[in-house]
Parts: C-alpha cells; structure tokens; sequence
C-alpha cells in the first residue's frame, strides 16, 4: 500500500495543473473584455407625462405617469440581456410608485423602447416643503420627478454568456399634465444620467 509520500508527487501535479488551468483562463478573459470593449448603455426620455396627479379627500396621492424611453445599445460586437428591470418615480425624492419590465435581448448597436407606466396611490404628502412644491408645481402644470431604471445585464457574444455592467440610470425630468399640457410646447427628449456597477 502507498503511503502518504508516494503520493505527494502525484497530488503536486494536479494541484499545479489546476492552477495552470485557471491562470489560461483569466488570462484570456481578460484579453477577450480588452478585445469587444463594452460600453456603458444610452437612455433617453422622449415622453413624460401625468395622466394624473392629484391628492384626494380619502387621504391619499393618486398618481398615472407615463413614459416613452429609448434603451440603446452601443456595442459593436455585444448583445445585451436585461434579465432585471426595475422602474421607481420619486417627487423630490419621495418614492410615488414603482414598476417591473419584462426581461429582453438587445442585439448590438441596437436601440429598443421601453413604455413604463407608474400607475395606483399612495399615502398623501404630509411634509409642508413637499405640499408647497406640489401646490407650486401644479398650478404651472408641470412636476419635477425622478425616474430611475435599475438594470441587471448579462452580455452575449455568439454562444458565450457572461456578467456584464448593471447600470443604474437616472433621469430628471420636468412633466406635464396632460391637463394643462400646452400642445404647440412639446415635451422635450431628455438624456438620462447612466451609472454601471459590475455585476455578480
């Protein structure tokens, strides 16, 4: 029977083959992220507006946002797959509502449509500085809110499949009522702030 030198030579081996192994591999990850060089998403609001937008007498913020944003990607050689979308509304900085978008593939230097609407109630504003803004901001017809899109991605090339950037994209807008919406004034396409974190 082999004792425990007999078999150090051989478990020295295997040992050092996995850590070959693994070197080569991250190695060529490596050199293949410095080869397609992903780029960071664009997004734009092209339309905003409150359907409504109003505080009742039962004590709650009745609120029906509607968008029109443009998702594009700019790689060349990168599909991208959103397995994670995310959408919250704030006015100043007051979370209103929230909403979740179906999973999709983009292909590259391909720009897609997304149509969040933010839409229910929530309790009434009590905090005298946010009343006064929206007192304000109602009677110009026009509010100041905060959409932000939380994404999850995985990048594609081909049958390959790996963890890319999750962006976080966040868009100050000015949007109307559809009430007192001036129709010769429309609303103007608006670029969102896009911050990537990497993704696990």
């Amino acid at each position: 029977m082999k004792g425990w030198k007999d078999w150090k030579p051989f478990l020295f081996i295997c040992v050092m083959i996995i850590i070959g192994l693994g070197f080569i591999f991250w190695i060529s990850y490596f050199i293949f992220w410095l080869l397609v060089h992903p780029k960071k998403v664009e997004c734009h609001v092209v339309n905003a507006s409150f359907v409504e937008f109003n505080q009742s007498t039962d004590g709650m913020l009745h609120y029906n946002l509607a968008l029109n944003m443009s998702l594009r990607n700019p790689n060349n050689k990168l599909g991208i797959y959103y397995s994670q979308i995310e959408g919250n509304a704030y006015f100043h900085k007051l979370l209103i509502g929230n909403v979740t978008l179906i999973p999709f593939h983009q292909g590259h230097n391909n720009t897609s449509i997304l149509n969040p609407v933010f839409k229910g109630e929530s309790p009434a504003l009590q905090d005298t500085s946010q009343l006064d803004n929206f007192n304000a901001e109602k009677t110009a017809g026009i509010f100041q809110v905060e959409v932000e899109l939380l994404l999850r991605t995985k990048y594609r090339v081909g049958f390959l499949s790996f963890s890319g950037y999750d962006p976080e994209i966040k868009c100050e807008l000015g949007v109307p009522l559809v009430s007192k919406l001036n129709l010769t004034k429309r609303f103007p396409t608006t670029k969102c702030n896009v911050v990537i974190q990497y993704g696990n």
